[in-house]
């Protein structure tokens, strides 16, 4: 799989993509640059996986910049925010919500769950 993994703490970031191998991972540390990557690589993403809480572009506002363009790729979004109108509206519009912490395993099994959906 491709996976767009956006996440601003440089050590998360990296424990995350060494644990995603052997998917093809494009990682960036704001909202910002994953929104460029989305948009440079529209037809060839799998899934994003993103941190809510980031600088430049957060999370749900990545969210809403994806979906006025592809309503068909998965989104996990993973928080440390309490259930709110914006998190129920991610959820009602397809979004998958993961609270933190997350478990390596955790995030492995979320990831594996959409690989083999696409089978």
């Amino acid at each position: 799989m491709r996976i767009l993994l956006v996440e601003d703490e440089d050590i998360t970031r990296e424990i995350y993509k060494s644990h995603l191998r052997p998917h093809c991972v494009h990682a960036f540390d704001n909202g910002l640059s994953g929104l460029r990557c989305f948009l440079e690589n529209i037809d060839s993403l799998d899934l994003i996986v993103s941190d809510h809480v980031m600088p430049f572009l957060n999370g749900l506002d990545l969210f809403r910049e994806v979906r006025k363009i592809s309503q068909a790729i998965p989104f996990l979004l993973i928080t440390g925010s309490p259930l709110n109108g914006e998190l129920k509206e991610f959820i009602e519009q397809g979004g998958t919500l993961v609270n933190k912490p997350i478990g390596l395993k955790k995030l492995i099994d979320l990831v594996e769950n959409y690989d083999s959906s696409e089978k």
